[in-house]
């Protein structure tokens, strides 16, 4: 009999609790509720980007608002939308200005209009600053070196300059050596790999035989040539163009004693 009982008992006990919960579940269900989905935390963002903010809802008559949070104090409300329409998804075009925080404490709020139903991201993503890129920015000198009493030898040296912030590949350039504007020598070569902000040389060097009239202007005690130097002439890395001024070198009157 008292086995009997038991059995009776936890069957009712079980019931119940069936019961029970199945109310509190549909008490939960008949409530108005939001949950934002994404971004839920981790997430790392760039200002100027866009991105799908998502939430689910329940009981939330008209739109909603979204606002973007940043830290955990009272400050750092950013609107994003004062009334989006409910359906669970919104695309956000973070501006690239506006947003006067940076770093790891942001949260997406979905809200309803009164404010007074809203659910959060459950943890921090982080949200940062566009990089600053300064365009492809080329510049160039040149030298001359001479040394004709020992060898009869003079050397050009190129030297280009990568001033902006992304490494560059296949930077070509060409130089020209004239004489009264006879053409003495033309070549050009380049540059495989320039990184920012680094100094890259190429040398070439002549005898005095490989020079036009040489030995009649040294005759007269002086010899004049003209260098040019074009660097990236045919614009393959797209500079700017107020930028290309640098590009271009010319040495005029170079004299050999």
């Amino acid at each position: 009999m008292k086995k009997f009982c038991i059995i009776i008992f936890c069957f009712l006990f079980t019931s119940l609790n069936v019961q029970y919960s199945q109310t509190l579940q549909k008490r939960s269900i008949s409530r108005p509720n939001i949950q934002v989905t994404a971004p839920n935390g981790g997430e790392q963002f760039t200002k100027g980007e866009s991105i799908q903010i998502l939430w689910k809802s329940n009981l939330i008559n008209g739109n909603v608002k979204i606002k973007l949070k940043w830290g955990t104090g009272s400050g750092g409300w950013y609107p994003v939308s004062n009334s989006a329409a409910n359906t669970g998804s919104y695309k956000y075009d973070i501006p690239e200005k506006g947003i006067g925080h940076h770093g790891d404490q942001f949260r997406i709020f979905v809200m309803s209009s009164n404010e007074k139903i809203q659910d959060s991201s459950d943890k921090m993503f982080t949200l940062l600053n566009k990089p600053i890129e300064v365009p492809v920015d080329l510049t160039c000198n040149l030298r001359v070196i001479c040394n004709w009493r020992n060898n009869n030898k003079f050397k050009i040296l190129i030297r280009v300059k990568n001033k902006g912030t992304r490494i560059l590949r296949d930077v070509l350039f060409e130089y020209i050596l004239t004489q009264k504007n006879s053409l003495i020598k033309q070549d050009g070569a380049g540059f495989g790999l320039m990184h920012p902000g680094i100094w890259y040389q190429a040398n070439y060097e002549f005898k005095a035989e490989d020079l036009l009239n040489f030995q009649k202007w040294r005759d007269k005690k002086r010899a004049f040539y003209e260098v040019k130097l074009y660097i990236d002439p045919f614009n393959n890395q797209h500079e700017p163009k107020h930028l290309r001024e640098d590009n271009t070198f010319i040495r005029k009157g170079i004299c050999f004693k």
